[in-house]
């Protein structure tokens, strides 16, 4: 069952905004969405977005391959509370903060990857989590999303210099909320060369860019907020009881140590020969 967070009586002020910092976003003044984020009610203001970014990928001559996609979660106010509407003014401010935030990885994911745009689903939790006392699977606690509500392409190719790594290669872009055992996690795909660590720290990303790149999340986080736009990540069980909750993002972490997604594996190989014994 959706959540609803109790009425707040006025917009959210600008002091009261997410901060920016390269490890944490302060939260002070969101302490009050978390507490209310274990209440659940069947209005239509729960309802939120998931933004689906798709990236293509080289592949040698011949072959072809699934896109890398990765998404985000994000709940509209208006006046201080949630809002189901969503406007064309509501998306542009989403994709606004979302050009940005690509502008800055466009310089560490490689020229082997091209963004390719915005695909926009309305979301909203399954009401009957449970048949019978037995609960669903997570994929079916969700309601059907329907075609995208709203499409838009782009086309950006990675600049890092250097090649890119294995497309199993990904960067972890961790979202917090003040729920430990609900974070959120962005795995970017497309991480060139260039972005590891060239000294002792072999195998792990350059610190001063794990800062960089730390640094424009917290500034995605900000920039939505400032329109009342908030990331947020869907939970569907809390403490081993099934309910629908938004948990809202505090703050953005980023380390230094590559994911593995095996799901980003290369599907066909371009070249395979079996050995033979040499003479």
């Amino acid at each position: 069952m959706p959540w609803t967070p109790a009425a707040i009586t006025s917009p959210i002020p600008t002091w009261k905004k997410m901060l920016s910092t390269w490890e944490r976003v302060a939260v002070g003044a969101y302490d009050a969405l978390y507490d209310v984020t274990f209440r659940t009610d069947t209005d239509a203001e729960t309802e939120w977005r998931k933004v689906v970014l798709k990236f293509d990928r080289v592949q040698p001559s011949g072959l072809s391959d699934d896109s890398a996609l990765i998404a985000f979660h994000i709940q509209n106010w208006t006046s201080g509370h949630p809002d189901a509407s969503w406007t064309t003014t509501d998306y542009t401010q989403c994709e606004a903060a979302l050009d940005e935030f690509m502008t800055s990885m466009q310089f560490w994911y490689g020229i082997t990857h091209t963004f390719k745009g915005y695909w926009w689903y309305r979301m909203n939790f399954a009401e009957d989590m449970d048949v019978g006392g037995v609960a669903k699977p997570d994929s079916k606690r969700f309601a059907f999303t329907g075609p995208p509500t709203r499409v838009t392409p782009k086309t950006q190719a990675g600049t890092a210099s250097g090649v890119s790594l294995p497309y199993q290669c990904a960067l972890t872009i961790t979202l917090q909320t003040a729920a430990p055992h609900h974070w959120g996690r962005v795995y970017f795909p497309g991480i060139a060369t260039s972005m590891l660590e060239t000294s002792a720290d072999i195998g792990r990303y350059d610190d001063a860019k794990i800062q960089g790149i730390a640094n424009a999340a917290a500034e995605l986080v900000d920039d939505l907020n400032t329109n009342q736009l908030f990331l947020v990540i869907p939970t569907t069980q809390t403490n081993k009881v099934l309910g629908g909750k938004l948990q809202t993002v505090s703050g953005v972490q980023v380390d230094d140590i590559p994911d593995i997604i095996r799901r980003r594996r290369a599907r066909n190989p371009a070249y395979r020969k079996v050995g033979a014994p040499t003479p």
